[in-house]
């Protein structure tokens, strides 16, 4: 089974990966939605495979991209199956394949026309989202499907229009992979989606970070070519609040990531705000954030990036509020209002940013 195939220039990648694989046939495409980085390499891989069933959402698209998608199959002979939810695949014995979405038959948005995939083999399941939003989602979440899944492939690229944290709850996944490109354009993925797999402890794999990512199981055991980033685990407040004990010592060098900086702390309603001025995106996996009167440390979760230009807050407090690029420490007090300078560290714990 193939689910979708990347943009244009992804078609020859895809054929060469499979027939590297031994692959001969592919007895299901799905092209989830007609969005060029999802169905772009469709075409070579249908022309160069013997197919057996071709299924697309019921949603046409006035692009090149997808023409070229319609003609491989008809040039194929084959007849394209309507992807909707409670369709039903035959994956051979012990493995159950099935549509939970679309839901509709007219959105707003493409991205919520996606075929959502959820496939068990024994005792573990994958659930494949496509770029099914919000809306989704909540359908979904109200038509009572089973969503429960070891492996989550991340709606969206891991942007906040998906991943509700209601939808992310009924997945409840071990494992959530993000398909992203590298450096994109869109800030994806973006950090309140990390923020959220950060607080429920999921192992997070990233394309952008990692390369390909392959996922094997046995029906009892799911195993990854590649090491997930470590999971998070809650403070007892529920904050992702890493305490220290111990004071913390400026380091005297700086970190190259010289564009990060703490640009305000409003201690009266503890909100650190760090922006990126460079022409990067920084990753901050593993940075820390001190405040250094009262040597409290918040540990950035795994997977979090600040685009180029970009801001994020970081908020404390009872009153704290979390939104688009906010990061919660924890729902203690941490600022001294009489004064209380803040430090950032990089992870190899060289200082770049100070805050008085």
């Amino acid at each position: 089974m193939l689910i979708d195939g990347g943009n244009n220039d992804d078609g020859s990648l895809i054929v060469n990966y499979l027939k590297q694989e031994g692959v001969k046939r592919l007895d299901h495409v799905i092209g989830t939605h007609p969005h060029e980085d999802h169905i772009g390499g469709l075409d070579v891989a249908i022309r160069n495979f013997e197919v057996g069933k071709v299924y697309l959402p019921k949603v046409a698209h006035t692009t090149k991209t997808f023409e070229d998608l319609l003609l491989a199959i008809k040039g194929k002979g084959l007849k394209v199956t309507q992807a909707k939810a409670g369709v039903k695949l035959d994956v051979g014995p012990g493995i159950e394949a099935v549509m939970l979405a679309p839901n509709n038959s007219s959105y707003d948005d493409l991205n919520n026309y996606s075929a959502v995939l959820k496939i068990t083999y024994g005792s573990t399941s994958f659930l494949f989202t496509g770029d099914a939003e919000a809306e989704s989602e909540s359908e979904m979440l109200r038509t009572g499907y089973d969503l429960k899944a070891d492996v989550l492939k991340v709606g969206h690229h891991g942007s906040s229009s998906s991943t509700t944290q209601a939808f992310l709850k009924a997945v409840s996944p071990k494992y959530a992979v993000i398909s992203v490109g590298k450096d994109n354009k869109y800030g994806h993925p973006h950090t309140e989606t990390l923020a959220k797999l950060a607080e429920a402890g999921i192992q997070v794999f990233r394309t952008d970070l990692q390369g390909t990512i392959v996922a094997t199981s046995d029906g009892k055991t799911i195993t990854f070519n590649k090491k997930a980033s470590p999971a998070k685990e809650r403070a007892p407040d529920d904050s992702r609040a890493a305490a220290s004990s111990n004071p913390v010592t400026p380091p005297a060098s700086t970190s190259s990531s010289g564009g990060v900086r703490i640009v305000g702390i409003d201690l009266k309603s503890e909100v650190v705000t760090i922006k990126n001025t460079s022409g990067v995106a920084v990753n901050l996996s593993g940075w820390k954030l001190v405040s250094q009167k009262g040597n409290q440390t918040f540990t950035f979760p795994s997977g979090i990036v600040i685009p180029a230009g970009g801001s994020l807050k970081v908020v404390s407090g009872p009153n704290a509020q979390t939104g688009p690029n906010t990061l919660l420490w924890t729902k203690r007090y941490i600022w001294n209002n009489n004064g209380d300078p803040g430090a950032l560290y990089d992870a190899q714990g060289k200082l770049v940013s100070r805050y008085e």
